[in-house]
């Protein structure tokens, strides 16, 4: 909560680009998709993060960093701080918003990426008073990226 008044102007530039918006599930990774035999597709289960107003390709963003935090056995929030400070071939061709995400301005890019860390820190407790859960993850995943940022 004591960081909202950095987090909001830091966010600012999501919506001053008009970014094409669609469902994100928000909690993408391995043990949330099941690969079935061919011709079935993969299934994906547990919604309770999903949102319908996120940039379009969102879930792209929080592939990206689980990747990275798993190669570089990091927190998430690490993981999105050094994407702050290096470019990802994999995920500079992605559509997020309605164009690639390496199309974007350095301001676009920061903020999915704080977009991305702050829905996966907080989960579906967004909008609600912080549990200690909820502070404990946002220290450890949030700040980190914020100060990144200040830099």
């Amino acid at each position: 909560p004591g960081l909202v008044g950095e987090i909001m102007p830091a966010l600012a530039p999501i919506g001053a680009a008009n970014m094409t918006t669609a469902w994100c599930h928000g909690d993408l990774w391995p043990g949330n998709v099941f690969l079935r035999k061919p011709p079935l597709p993969p299934m994906v289960i547990d919604w309770e993060r999903a949102r319908p107003d996120a940039p379009a390709g969102l879930d792209a963003v929080y592939a990206e960093l689980c990747r990275i935090a798993l190669a570089r056995k990091c927190t998430f929030g690490d993981a999105a701080v050094w994407m702050v400070r290096s470019a990802s071939s994999e995920l500079g061709a992605v559509e997020v918003g309605g164009k690639a995400f390496a199309a974007w301005g350095r301001p676009e890019q920061q903020a999915l990426l704080l977009a991305t860390v702050i829905h996966y820190a907080t989960g579906e407790d967004e909008g609600a008073p912080a549990d200690q859960w909820t502070e404990g993850w946002g220290a450890m995943n949030i700040v980190p990226l914020l100060t990144a940022l200040r830099d």
